[in-house]
């Protein structure tokens, strides 16, 4: 008889371990070829068989023989008496019982290169058993792990570990019928107390039901603890009749536990407010323990439930949720959309459950930026941004690209009209829906003045933190030259040594920091930098003490971009760009064409 494990489960325990799963002739599934799988569905476990599959079937504490036999070409590598208990799974590939040792062990065992075709014995001590993972029956499949088979004779390959099917197991399914309900008003009382208890199972015995070790216990559930009750357990019957029993408990069994504090007229209790807020405390009572011709049974849940009086609600010119908004959210990233740049953005609104955004059109939504000083501008609905809306969700699309660098704009308001808006009016009330997104709206710049020579400064518009040198500019530079006699140009270096020499290349030369002889510095957002020129140094070269003149690099070329800015970050309004003259040349867009248009004049 072959069973098979579930086509889900021989793809993942190949995706995730590497490994075969050939469930009795299912699925061969290779490591990391899932198409080959598909093909060879069907194909024979090439490891292993069990031979005894059909008689295994564990019913009660006695021990059972799984016999798996390996096939040509193959030896099972297993030392005598070796604990296998993971070795069982379910269909899932999941532990067949809740313990994971102390079961399984194997029976002649052979280590090391063994007999081509041996035979291996697993013995399953079933008086052992503490749990089941199943509520039910369920079948036994054998894993043996990828170090648990040898090749052996003429074979070139390797083993998958595998898992083939080994037998099953025989207990009845527990169940629970009906419900304890309680109620909570002046007093605590229980209007259904008992529960019927049933095991489903073929040819039930009644005499083989234990509920002698029964254990009986409040367990964790929603809206409460278990520290919050002390429970007394109530009694299960005396006797069971066809499979059947019932439980019973008292109002007095359970009652809110102080936790041992000196209560004056007061103290903890059921609450109108409590449980699902409303009052419904719904508590699970965890049933285990019970037996089956020595075999544990399934633990189960009796639902208990106790409703407090005393809070109720009714519409009365209000809403059941007193403001309601959609769930706003963009595409920008870190939700703040950028206006100033070329790309659009897009504005989500996700309605809540009982609206109904479908007729709403751009028009309905007014979109209006606003600076920190007061400034407001108004898109244009159709032009700047459009919308398109159905019943649970609204998208808003901006086109509008911001040029000018004033105003600043620091946020965009987004109003909707609800005349075009459906809801749920005793649910919600939504008079006014609106939503303020932090936008940037202008690129950080800066504007440069100086010379030819002389003092160049930069003020930056848009830093938050700028106040040294380093953090936007590399360090300026000079070299030291000298022209000979013979109108020969070189320059200053250094040996391996520290002795000075003359070089005849600037790529030969020492470069200096000029920032001192430059006067560096960084004055309330404004970096500023002197150009030098006749300025000289005496250095010993090649033996003899030359007066060098100092070649200082271009110094307005050590402004980095802004993505290598240290320290700094954007101001309200402000985005940093891939360069600081991302779009400093916006005046000469043909749509404006005013404004200065380049060159001297």
């Amino acid at each position: 008889m072959n069973r098979k494990l579930n086509k889900g489960y021989a793809l993942a325990m190949a995706a995730v371990l590497g490994i075969s799963v050939v469930p009795g002739g299912s699925y061969v599934m290779a490591a990391g070829d899932g198409a080959a799988a598909e093909e060879n569905a069907a194909a024979e476990n090439a490891y292993f068989h069990s031979e005894n599959a059909d008689e295994v079937n564990i019913q009660d504490t006695g021990v059972y023989t799984i016999i798996l036999k390996a096939n040509e070409g193959w030896s099972f590598t297993l030392a005598d008496n070796v604990d296998v208990t993971p070795w069982l799974v379910d269909e899932e590939g999941s532990p067949v019982f809740t313990d994971t040792e102390g079961i399984a062990f194997t029976q002649n065992g052979e280590e090391g290169p063994a007999v081509e075709g041996n035979t291996l014995k697993i013995n399953i001590d079933a008086s052992k058993i503490s749990g089941f993972t199943s509520n039910g029956k369920g079948d036994i499949y054998v894993l043996p792990p990828s170090d648990s088979m040898w090749v052996a004779g003429e074979n070139k390959g390797f083993y998958k570990a595998t898992a083939e099917w080994a037998g099953c197991y025989t207990i009845p399914k527990v169940e629970v019928i009906g419900q304890i309900d309680g109620s909570k008003e002046k007093e605590f009382i229980l209007e259904e107390d008992t529960v019927t208890l049933a095991l489903d199972g073929e040819g039930l015995d009644d005499s083989l039901i234990d509920s002698s070790e029964a254990v009986i216990e409040i367990v964790d559930g929603d809206g409460y603890y278990v520290s919050d009750f002390v429970f007394t357990p109530g009694s299960i019957g005396e006797t069971w009749t066809n499979g059947e029993n019932t439980y019973s408990m008292s109002a007095e069994d359970i009652s809110f536990d102080n936790g041992g504090y000196d209560v004056v007229d007061g103290g903890r209790g059921w609450s109108q407010q409590g449980g699902d807020g409303n009052g419904n405390y719904n508590i699970s009572i965890g049933l285990s323990g019970l037996k089956y011709n020595g075999l544990p049974l399934s633990d189960v849940k009796i639902p208990l439930h106790v409703y407090c009086y005393g809070r109720t609600f009714t519409v009365e010119g209000g809403s059941l949720i007193a403001e309601s908004q959609p769930k706003w959210t963009s595409s920008a990233e870190d939700n703040i959309p950028v206006l100033c740049d070329v790309y659009p953005d897009e504005l989500y609104a996700v309605w809540p459950l009982g609206f109904d955004a479908s007729g709403l059109t751009s028009e309905d939504f007014t979109l209006t930026l606003c600076s920190e000083y007061g400034d407001e501008l108004v898109l244009e609905a159709g032009k700047d941004y459009s919308a398109v809306s159905e019943k649970g969700r609204s998208v808003i699309t901006v086109n509008y690209m911001n040029w000018s660098f004033t105003p600043v704009y620091t946020t965009l308001r987004v109003d909707v009209n609800t005349d075009a808006l459906v809801w749920d009016q005793e649910m919600y009330r939504a008079d006014t829906i609106s939503c303020t997104y932090d936008i940037a709206s202008v690129y950080a710049y800066y504007t440069l003045s100086g010379g030819l020579s002389g003092t160049l400064s930069w003020t930056f518009y848009g830093l938050e933190g700028f106040d040294s040198w380093e953090q936007l500019y590399d360090a300026p530079t000079y070299r030291l030259a000298y022209v000979d006699e013979g109108g020969t140009k070189n320059y200053y270096a250094e040996d391996e040594n520290g002795n000075g020499i003359l070089v005849d290349s600037e790529q030969k030369a020492i470069s200096y920091d000029a920032s001192e002889d430059c006067s560096t510095a960084v004055i309330n957002q404004v970096a500023y930098v002197t150009r030098r020129e006749d300025m000289t140094e005496e250095k010993e070269a090649d033996g003899q003490v030359i007066t060098f003149s100092k070649e200082y690099d271009n110094v307005e070329y050590t402004l980095r971009t802004p993505d290598k800015a240290v320290g700094v970050t954007a101001k309200p309004g402000y985005a940093l760009g891939s360069a600081w003259d991302t779009y400093l040349r916006w005046p000469w867009q043909t749509f404006i064409n005013t404004g200065y248009q380049g060159g001297t004049k």
